[in-house]
């Protein structure tokens, strides 16, 4: 116990030293809250590279890490998400040459992926832990310049995994940017993404129709998946942005809705034989300024955002959240070696609205409450205890910057918020992270 405190002490001491141009870490700290943590649209950061891969111009010649695992099990081992409390390892690298730009990336997957196909997930499936694959070992390969009057670049995204026969997920996506002296536009666009899985029913509760035995095929077919976005410079500190991202895609179940002869009646009804259709959208306007004061930067930030999905069984499930969330965030290097950073978040407006979440299969109910929370017997319902405060800190060795997350309780979102602030020695830094410019 003395020497876990003395290390907590001793990284307290060198969280005193660090600053901009950082990770994930970095844009949690100062109120990022995209599902996939694609960056920013008004904070400089290398982690924009995955929302305008134009951006790659602006971060040559550096290394990126990010710690982590395997992330949290979502549904079990083969579904993830990468929460603040359970990281996933990612990291690259970008490297210049005379007039281009090119770099690699590993292990950058999507959240948004593995909760779509936690959504279509056949219901018997979801019950006995054999959900869909979500994809992996995501590989993303960028190239880019400048021309005389702007930087422009292209990032191939390709992610395959397959087990025996049983399983196969994969997805590709194509990105391509570019960024003017006041301006910026980009357009992200699915090219695959596929997710099959066969599952051998076992006895027990869950095969109580009559399935035991039955092999449940289960399938995501992904149909159109689509970001647009931009942003222009206003004024010296302040930009207006926006961006739509959608997603379309059908689903098969061979076996269809669950019996489980009513031993467990929660179960009963959920799913449906054959294919059905799924839709994701979410869209933002937002203005965002950067005041430049001294060490010290200013961060202003008002979006009005939507998000929103629905899946079309007979009877219809979809969920909706609507926020006007404002960001007030603060950034100081206090020391040649270290930097502090922290951002309050509240939601001006917002509300919440879902309805039939018990035809979903179960894994499929608690990937639409992840996305979107819940509201009691379904329907619309105003949002509360929305304020959220972060921190985070850089520590600077030379060319070598780690960034970290002061670590959070509860939820890491900013729809609904419940957490409670953790300031231990075992849970220090929620999110590490690592830049090495050469």
């Amino acid at each position: 116990m003395m020497a876990k405190r003395f290390l907590g002490i001793a990284t307290i001491a060198a969280l005193s030293t660090i600053p901009a141009n950082g990770t994930i870490a970095r844009l949690k700290a100062l109120g990022m809250t995209e599902t996939d943590n694609e960056g920013s649209y008004y904070i400089q950061d290398d982690r924009n590279i995955f929302l305008n891969v134009a951006n790659i111009n602006n971060y040559a010649d550096s290394v990126i890490l990010e710690w982590g695992s395997n992330g949290e099990n979502f549904g079990s081992s083969v579904l993830t998400t990468d929460p603040d409390d359970n990281t996933k390892a990612k990291g690259g690298f970008l490297k210049k040459s005379g007039d281009f730009v090119y770099g690699v990336y590993l292990g950058n997957e999507s959240n948004t992926s593995s909760l779509l196909r936690g959504l279509a997930t056949g219901a018997y499936a979801a019950v006995q832990g054999s959900p869909l694959y979500g994809a992996d070992n995501q590989l993303d390969v960028f190239f880019g310049g400048k021309a005389s009057s702007f930087k422009w670049a292209v990032n191939a995204v390709y992610s395959s995994d397959n087990t025996q026969g049983v399983s196969r997920d994969s997805a590709s996506a194509i990105r391509g940017g570019l960024i003017g002296d006041k301006w910026d536009a980009f357009i992200n666009l699915s090219t695959n993404s596929k997710s099959t899985r066969r599952t051998v029913l076992t006895g027990g509760t869950a095969t109580a129709g009559g399935v035991n035995g039955q092999t449940q095929v289960h399938t995501f077919d992904g149909k159109m998946g689509l970001q647009l976005g931009g942003g222009y410079q206003l004024t010296d500190t302040g930009r207006l942005y926006a961006f739509v991202k959608t997603f379309t895609w059908e689903q098969f179940d061979s076996i269809g809705a669950i019996n489980t002869g009513g031993a467990v009646p929660s179960q009963d009804g959920r799913g449906q034989q054959g294919l059905t259709d799924g839709s994701f959208m979410t869209w933002a306007l937002g203005y965002g300024n950067v005041y430049e004061m001294g060490k010290g930067t200013l961060f202003t930030n008002f979006e009005v955002r939507s998000k929103e999905v629905e899946l079309k069984y007979n009877t219809k499930a979809e969920a909706k959240n609507f926020i006007m969330p404002l960001t007030v965030g603060y950034e100081y290097q206090t020391t040649s070696w270290l930097t502090l950073r922290g951002s309050v978040i509240q939601n001006v407006y917002g509300y919440r609205e879902n309805n039939n979440y018990n035809v979903l299969s179960a894994l499929g109910e608690n990937a639409a409450k992840a996305e979107f929370g819940n509201t009691t017997n379904g329907g619309k319902a105003t949002l509360t205890n929305s304020t959220d405060v972060r921190a985070g800190a850089t520590l600077h060795f030379g060319k070598l910057k780690i960034d970290g997350l002061i670590g959070l309780g509860g939820t890491d979102d900013v729809i609904d918020q419940d957490e409670n602030g953790v300031l231990d020695m075992d849970r220090l830094l929620a999110r590490v992270g690592m830049v090495y410019s050469f």
